[in-house]
């Protein structure tokens, strides 16, 4: 019975941990469709509304390079958020299928949250 509580445990434990990844995960996507929603400006409805309607699917499209960012280290971080951002912005696109933001090459990647 004890080696049943332990593993009881064990199982608590690593749904909780897999739960609060999710949930992070979640929260972070969230964030960069704030920051790309902001890069559109207020005068913009149509590229907000673009990046409201097309973000989760850009962002589930480019997931892989995603979990590649996140499980970086942090030698390879800034050259793997990069190749992200520079896809997600370009999948962001007008009726025409022309991109709303173009992410800048020579844009520090800290200047992302300001």
């Amino acid at each position: 019975m004890h080696t049943i509580n332990k593993l009881a445990v064990i199982c608590l434990f690593s749904t909780f941990v897999a739960s609060c990844d999710q949930v992070l995960d979640k929260t972070e996507s969230e964030y960069l469709k704030i920051i790309l929603e902001a890069t559109c400006g207020e005068e913009d409805p149509a590229c907000i509304a673009a990046v409201d309607g097309q973000f989760d699917s850009c962002h589930s499209k480019y997931e892989d390079d995603w979990d590649k960012y996140m499980n970086s280290s942090s030698s390879q971080e800034d050259k793997l958020l990069s190749i992200y951002m520079k896809e997600l912005y370009g999948c962001i696109v007008d009726q025409d299928g022309d991109p709303y933001i173009v992410f800048p090459d020579h844009l520090p990647l800290s200047a992302i949250d300001n």
